[in-house]
């Protein structure tokens, strides 16, 4: 986005600064260059995040409008920016035994879903990259690469949405950075609609950025890239596990709930493939299967269940092959 400089009376100003909403304005620094943020990543809502407050910024920031020079950024003040808090775990280590803390960012009075890094510094001076994908995303890749002289982070998922939910909600993609302090925060940002109404339509929205610091004394470039799809698919009503032999034959046949799909599933002797059917009504009411293979050596199978507000939840099961 590109600065825009104005230079008005009090009273175009004022109107300017109401109608911006989500923009930040801030008086211009002669001969200093503002350090930017990294760009780590999003959260998505389904609600636009309007953080700015035109009141608090006249009261700020009155002389500064009197002067008749101001600019208009892309990058949040802190007036406008919501930070998250470091929240430090304790969990069982499932191989070992041995109790392990790890830290994430949160934001505690947002709903959403998180998509983004974050450097963590440790209580021994050494920093690492924690990152990962909320509740609602499926289909996830975060892929790191760091070099000399350029480093960059690329995240892209999918959010699944029911076609039998009502209407077609905008979801925002809020950016999120983090500051040489190590704080992160949030932004408003913008959002990506879609028409509800067939199955396999889908919308993509990619972001990207990069940022040159000095690192020890060096230049590097930062790169980040996010990409989010939202597709629409159908709600299971019911799913089938079934276990067949070489010949076809079924040896296992359990149906459940698409919510009450187990962890872990434990395969019969001679068990040659495992056939998943997901059962649904198409938009006219009418019965309708979709089926997936998976052969034999396969570690995970993959199903999906839908949350009541639309969005489909995408769970790995463990397979546990006879050997």
């Amino acid at each position: 986005m590109m600065n825009l400089k104005r230079t008005t009376n009090l009273f175009l100003i004022i109107f300017l600064v109401l109608l911006l909403t989500g923009c930040q304005l801030a008086k211009e620094k002669e001969g200093t260059v503002e350090e930017k943020d990294r760009l780590m990543g999003v959260f998505i809502t389904t609600e636009y995040l309007d953080l700015f407050d035109g009141e608090v910024f006249i009261n700020d920031h009155g002389d500064d409008m009197l002067d008749g020079d101001v600019l208009i950024q892309d990058e949040g003040a802190p007036g406008q920016r919501i930070y998250a808090r470091l929240h430090t775990k304790e969990h069982t280590d499932p191989d070992t035994g041995q109790k392990v803390e790890s830290s994430e960012y949160i934001f505690d009075d947002v709903d959403g879903i998180a998509f983004f890094a974050a450097q963590i510094s440790s209580e021994t001076d050494q920093s690492y990259l924690s990152s990962g994908a909320g509740e609602g995303l499926s289909d996830v890749h975060i892929a790191v690469h760091s070099g000399d002289a350029m480093e960059s982070l690329e995240l892209t998922g999918t959010i699944y949405y029911s076609l039998q939910a009502e209407g077609s909600p905008v979801f925002y993609l809020n950016p999120v950075h983090q500051d040489a302090d190590g704080n992160v925060y949030l932004t408003s940002g913008t959002g990506i609609s879609f028409e509800n109404n067939m199955e396999g339509v889908s919308t993509n929205q990619t972001m990207e950025e990069t940022i040159t610091m000095v690192e020890d004394d060096q230049e590097k470039e930062f790169n980040t890239k996010i990409s989010v799809t939202i597709a629409v698919v159908y709600a299971p009503e019911t799913i089938l596990l079934l276990q067949m032999d070489a010949d076809h034959n079924v040896l296992s046949r359990k149906e459940y709930l698409p919510s009450e799909i187990p962890e872990t599933l434990t395969v019969e002797e001679n068990t040659d493939y495992i056939l998943v059917e997901s059962h649904y009504k198409d938009l006219e009411g009418d019965p309708s299967t979709t089926r997936t293979i998976y052969d034999h050596g396969e570690e995970y199978l993959e199903t999906r269940y839908c949350r009541e507000d639309g969005i489909c939840i995408s769970r790995g099961t463990k397979i546990e092959w006879n050997k």
